[in-house]
C-alpha cells in the first residue's frame, strides 16, 4: 500500500509544481493543507483496495468494489441537491429527481 500512497503523492507534487511554475496559479491558504490532504486520499484510496484481498472469488471482490466506490459517491454529495448551487452537472439533475 505505501508505494501507491508515495506515487500518489509524487504526482500531487507534479501537478503543484506545474501549477504555480508553469500556469503562475498562487496558492493561498495552507500550505500544509497541500501536502497532507493529498496523502490522507492517496492512503485511503490504496487502502480501499485492501478490502478486497479479504475476498475468496473475483465476484466478490468485484462486489465489495461496487460497494465502496457508491459509498464514496453518494458521500461526496455530487448526487445530493444543494440548494446554494446551481445544477451543473447531468448527475446532480438526475440525483433532484
Amino acid at each position: 500500500m505505501l508505494p501507491y500512497a508515495l506515487v500518489g503523492f509524487v504526482e500531487t507534487l507534479i501537478v503543484l509544481v506545474v501549477m504555480v511554475y508553469i500556469f503562475a496559479l498562487p496558492i493561498h491558504g495552507a500550505s500544509g493543507c497541500c501536502w497532507v490532504c493529498p496523502l490522507l486520499f492517496a492512503g485511503s484510496a490504496a487502502g480501499a483496495g485492501l478490502l478486497s484481498t479479504l475476498a475468496r472469488t473475483q465476484l466478490q471482490a468485484m462486489q465489495c468494489a461496487f460497494v465502496v466506490m457508491l459509498t464514496v459517491v453518494l458521500l461526496s454529495a455530487r448526487l445530493s441537491a444543494r440548494p446554494d448551487a446551481p445544477c451543473r452537472s447531468p448527475a446532480e439533475r438526475f440525483g433532484n429527481l
